[in-house]
């Protein structure tokens, strides 16, 4: 079953203010089932963005979707192997590993955690050769995560509302994702892949799946 995870903040943002980032923490309250209080998330990116990626984790097997993401699994807190290397779960946290299908090579990002049922999260990964990344509201001429440095995500709440996004490498455009509305425990997460001549940008949903 796959269901919509809540990256969320401790404080709440409107579009037309943003404030500064927040200390971050997620909220396992959204499922229809606790989750358990040693459990943590982990999800894949495949690097060059290709779909069907997969990557053995303990006894399970992430699977990248069309986008290149696949979603969360839950796992007890502990370490297990995984592909080439091994990844350490803890409780309460969230993790992104980053595969590169051709090396089998792993990086494990610690996704920012966010906290509070009242706003909306988007989380953004520079896996591009570009220096850095922003993500932009041009609708609002505010930026909404600034200075995402190649192999590095950051995370940012807001409050909830429809927006346009639009993903800048300095004064050039990567790519505009049409106006969308993200609600209260809802997030997202924009992808940059590619090198820094032909660079490409995602917007997916944070989603969780349970055995």
């Amino acid at each position: 079953m796959r269901l919509s995870l809540a990256i969320l903040a401790a404080v709440s943002l409107a579009f037309a203010g943003f404030a500064a980032p927040a200390a971050l923490a997620q909220d396992a309250g959204l499922y229809d089932a606790p989750i358990p209080a040693d459990a943590g998330f982990v999800r894949m990116i495949a690097r060059d963005g290709a779909a069907g990626a997969t990557l053995p984790v303990g006894d399970r097997t992430l699977t990248t979707g069309a986008d290149g993401v696949s979603p969360y699994a839950i796992f007890k807190q502990g370490r297990y192997p995984a592909g080439s290397g091994a990844v350490d779960v803890a409780a309460g946290t969230f993790t992104t590993v980053v595969v590169d299908p051709a090396t089998g090579a792993l990086a494990a990002l610690a996704d920012a955690p966010l906290a509070s049922p009242k706003a909306s999260g988007i989380h953004v990964y520079n896996l591009s050769a570009l220096p850095s990344v922003t993500l932009f509201a041009p609708e609002f001429e505010r930026v909404v995560v600034d200075a995402v440095a190649p192999g590095e995500t950051k995370g940012r709440a807001f409050g909830e509302g429809s927006l346009v996004l639009e993903v800048r490498a300095g004064d050039r455009s990567v790519a505009v994702f049409p106006k969308r509305a993200i609600g209260r425990r809802q997030a997202v997460s924009v992808i940059v892949f590619g090198s820094a001549d032909a660079p490409r940008a995602v917007l997916v949903d944070n989603t969780v799946v349970r055995r």
